[in-house]
């Protein structure tokens, strides 16, 4: 696919000023999406409002009405039916599938937020979303897909090192208890063994290691990060081309995330010998407890990524 991402720029001027209200529709009423509705409720400065909440489970929209969390009127029971709550920004937090059957439909009248990245290392689904976003002939209100950068530190200047083609090398290592892991086949199988075994603490199990696309399928709901950095390097690197391992430790009481991103080797001033190439290596340590999904740091970060979402016009950003 030679179509690229973007993380500043769109084929529309479309804008949105940062002191008007957006409304927003939340799928997925989990902690996460729970925490985001909170926030938006309670916090007027974020200029936010609720247009709607919608979960894969009905029982829990019952739950948060009836303990006064989300109001009645914003229930939504069938996202074929959403657009009525005229949502400028839905944002997924729930699970992969919902983008991979919703999201081109959903893009047809409010800007799109997809928490679960890992549903875009199918190529198939990734290649429709950007017809749907890029094509003004589908695309007749200018909306745009976001992709947060969640527990991706750096992840803007990673896109703009991709887009200027200055991205040769990219790996994600990510380190989690083995209870915060909900891994599906051999992986799963493997983590079964692991758990079982009893191991000490700081003793590494590694589960993975290779290209980031055969991970997602495996790991959709924890390596959204290294699917985020796999979109944020698509000019050079993508899903195939992004390396990354995932390991697990019971000694962990967070989820610890290193990125070593290097540029191109280049020509020394001889014309002759190699030049050290550009590199960049950071550890990230998100406090989560053990069967945490999500790291207590990332829960703002996606906050302050709705912040500045939205408005942008056609195209995929970082946000």
């Amino acid at each position: 696919m030679s179509t690229s991402t973007s993380s500043s720029s769109s084929s529309s001027t479309t804008t949105t000023s940062s002191s008007s209200s957006r409304s927003i529709g939340i799928l997925g009423c989990g902690s996460l999406g729970e925490f985001l509705i909170r926030n938006i409720l309670s916090n007027p400065s974020l200029n936010l409002t609720l247009a709607f909440a919608w979960n894969r489970s009905p029982n829990r929209l019952d739950l948060l009405i009836q303990q006064g969390l989300i109001p009645a009127s914003a229930r939504c029971d069938d996202l074929s039916t959403c657009s009525r709550f005229n949502a400028d920004i839905i944002i997924e937090v729930c699970h992969p599938d919902v983008t991979k059957e919703w999201g081109s439909k959903l893009l047809l009248h409010s800007d799109f937020v997809c928490g679960s990245p890992t549903a875009l290392a199918d190529d198939a689904i990734f290649s429709k979303l950007i017809e749907c976003v890029t094509d003004p002939k589908i695309n007749i209100n200018n909306k745009g897909l976001y992709i947060p950068s969640g527990a991706l530190w750096g992840a803007i200047d990673l896109r703009k090192l991709s887009q200027r083609k200055s991205l040769a090398f990219l790996e994600i290592t990510m380190k989690k208890h083995p209870l915060s892991l909900k891994l599906e086949g051999e992986l799963g199988s493997k983590l079964a063994t692991f758990i079982a075994s009893g191991s000490k603490p700081g003793i590494e199990c590694i589960l993975y290691e290779g290209p980031v696309r055969q991970l997602c399928p495996l790991a959709p709901n924890n390596v959204n990060t290294m699917a985020a950095a796999a979109i944020a390097a698509y000019d050079t690197l993508g899903f195939d081309g992004v390396q990354c391992r995932l390991i697990a430790d019971f000694g962990l009481d967070a989820h610890i995330i290193t990125i070593d991103a290097r540029g191109p080797t280049r020509l020394g001033q001889d014309g002759l010998s190699n030049a050290q190439p550009f590199r960049v290596f950071t550890e990230r340590y998100n406090p989560a407890a053990p069967g945490a999904v999500t790291g207590s740091a990332t829960y703002l970060s996606f906050l302050s990524s709705i912040v500045e979402t939205g408005g942008k016009g056609r195209g995929i950003f970082m946000c």
